[in-house]
């Protein structure tokens, strides 16, 4: 990791595309009406990487399967206090965050108009400050956290792509 990628706070994800090691992903989705209105029910999140000899923590939420820790991002909330905040919610183990390694924007438009919304998943690369156990506890209830050596053969692509930046 390039220190281009250190930041101390995040506020626009946008922001990123000035930052050459950023790995940059576009995705557009042209959706009827109906299916655009779906998409206010989407949210952007930051997602925390963390690995070791042991792998990368993943962790499932009973909804999204085994991913990396991932935490909501309001409009205008600063992302990297979030994932600090989120992630020691969930472990109990406060965090620095090293870096941005990734950026997913995701762009739902309904054609021929104007309606157009985009969500976000900030990848960024932490350290813990204290170390995490084999076999570290959620405190966040329905959700478990275990160590991955790769990402479950069941995961869809963008989990994959993530959880390779960890442990490959």
């Amino acid at each position: 990791m390039t220190t281009d990628t250190a930041l101390d706070s995040l506020t626009d994800p946008e922001s990123l595309r000035e930052h050459d090691a950023v790995d940059v992903r576009d995705a557009t989705h042209e959706v009827d009406s109906s299916e655009f209105s779906d998409t206010a029910d989407l949210d952007s999140h930051v997602v925390v990487g963390i690995a070791d000899d042991r792998g990368a923590l993943l962790q499932n939420d009973s909804h999204h399967g085994w991913t990396l820790p991932a935490f909501p991002v309001e409009a205008g909330e600063d992302w990297l206090a979030t994932a600090r905040r989120e992630f020691e919610a969930l472990t109990g183990v406060p965090i620095t965050v090293e870096g941005v390694e990734r950026l997913r924007a995701r762009e739902y438009r309904v054609p021929d108009t104007d309606d157009s919304r985009t969500i976000y998943n900030v990848v960024v690369r932490a350290t813990p400050t204290d170390a995490l156990p084999d076999d570290l506890e959620s405190r966040v209830e329905e959700t478990g956290l275990q160590w991955f050596d790769a990402a479950p053969a069941d995961a869809p692509e963008p989990v994959v792509e993530d959880v390779a930046l960890f442990v490959e």
